[in-house]
């Protein structure tokens, strides 16, 4: 008893608090109701948070160590300490506005810097796409302000204004943006560029016509030389060793000797500016000759560019070679046919490169050789036909023998 009575004393404590809480909310919910406005203001206050001085210098010292690397911890730290004002219009101005006022720079050391700019953008990005509230409207508005300065102080980056390009298209693409029109508006430095890119690749492929038509532009002296194979010696002329171009000069004065006037003949180094490709066939040409000269499989050419044989003449009579030769014409004849005709084949393929004044004589030749090819295959035909004949001839003679000596002669076989 005496534990219970001594226990009863504080219930009636606790009884007695818990009403005098009872009746103080009453007379608040009474005062409430005789004055609503004020529990208006109340809740406004509970509700909107606003920034002070201190907040504001933390955070554009964050913007500051931003730097220039869009550090993705240091984003969601500044988006994170925007959020707190997301509700407030005044307070999310004025964090907007330390953003802005960094990204317009274009004199203050410390923040004017290009490279700052875009980590700057992708803040304004994540409040968007990430804390929203009322900085929507706020930086909807008036990014149209910004994004062509910004474009422009990203001048000669390519790829920093590519990514600032793939932002601006991640707003419509995400749809924080739903205006067309208002996207397009942001985003008209991006739209202008376009068609700038687009006039200067009409013009590029217009005066490519142009040039394809009046036969491709003019080419450098050296560039035509250089591309031919030569260099050049300070004194203009042709580097190349003295025999190379000795055997060029006499293919040269070879294709100018017919049907080119004595004025309009050029040189070795004129030819590399007006005409490198045929300069390049006749160096070709003229190396191919001296290897075989080197060989011995041609004899070697005199000043005049004739050939100097060295065939013996005795008393005016040439020594016949031929006549000491020992073949069998008949096992002969189909391979020399064969090696004529394959001669004709190879001439006459895409492949082949003839110099221009040498194109009817070489035309001439082969027909030639066709022709005695030909001529030799008809006399081959023609002597086998005639051997197949006396062949039969031969074995029917020897038939009619058998038959006219009689049995007698059956039996002496």
């Amino acid at each position: 008893k005496k534990f219970t009575h001594r226990h009863e004393a504080p219930k009636q404590i606790i009884i007695t608090l818990s009403a005098a809480v009872a009746v103080s909310e009453m007379k608040d919910q009474v005062h409430d109701e005789d004055d609503p406005a004020a529990s208006d203001d109340e809740v406004e206050e509970e509700e909107e948070e606003e920034i002070d001085p201190d907040q504001i210098q933390d955070y554009q010292t964050m913007l500051t160590n931003l730097g220039t690397f869009p550090e993705k911890v240091a984003i969601n730290s500044l988006s994170m300490a925007a959020e707190d004002f997301s509700t407030s219009p005044t307070s999310a101005r004025i964090i907007y506005k330390c953003i802005r006022d960094r990204l317009v720079d274009r004199t203050t050391p410390e923040i004017s810097h290009p490279d700052r700019k875009l980590p700057l953008v992708y803040v304004l990005d994540s409040l968007l796409k990430n804390v929203k509230g009322v900085y929507v409207q706020i930086i909807v508005e008036d990014a149209a302000n910004w994004m062509g300065v910004v474009y422009d102080c990203l001048n000669g980056n390519v790829g920093q204004r590519g990514k600032l390009k793939r932002v601006w298209n991640s707003w419509r693409d995400f749809g924080v943006i739903t205006d067309l029109e208002e996207w397009r508006r942001i985003g008209r430095c991006f739209l202008l560029a376009e068609e700038e890119e687009k006039k200067k690749n009409i013009e590029s492929s217009d005066n490519h016509k142009i040039e394809k038509e009046e036969g491709g532009s003019k080419k450098d002296t050296s560039q035509g030389s250089a591309g031919a194979g030569f260099s050049r010696n300070p004194d203009g002329s042709l580097k190349m060793m003295p025999s190379l171009r000795k055997q060029m000069q006499l293919l040269l004065d070879e294709v100018q000797s017919s049907g080119v006037d004595e004025l309009d003949k050029v040189s070795l180094e004129r030819l590399a500016d007006i005409n490198p490709d045929l300069l390049r066939q006749i160096k070709e040409e003229a190396e191919y000759v001296l290897r075989e000269q080197k060989m011995g499989s041609i004899p070697s050419t005199g000043a005049a560019g004739q050939v100097s044989t060295t065939s013996s003449y005795n008393n005016g009579n040439i020594t016949n070679d031929w006549s000491k030769l020992k073949l069998n014409h008949l096992e002969s004849s189909s391979t020399i046919i064969a090696n004529l005709q394959r001669h004709i084949r190879s001439a006459c393929s895409e492949n082949t490169m003839v110099i221009k004044s040498q194109v009817d004589d070489t035309v001439h030749f082969y027909a030639a050789v066709s022709a005695s090819a030909q001529l030799l295959t008809d006399m081959l035909h023609q002597f086998q036909f005639q051997e197949k004949e006396n062949n039969s001839s031969n074995i029917l003679g020897n038939i009619g023998i058998g038959s006219g000596s009689g049995d007698g002669s059956r039996k002496k076989r």
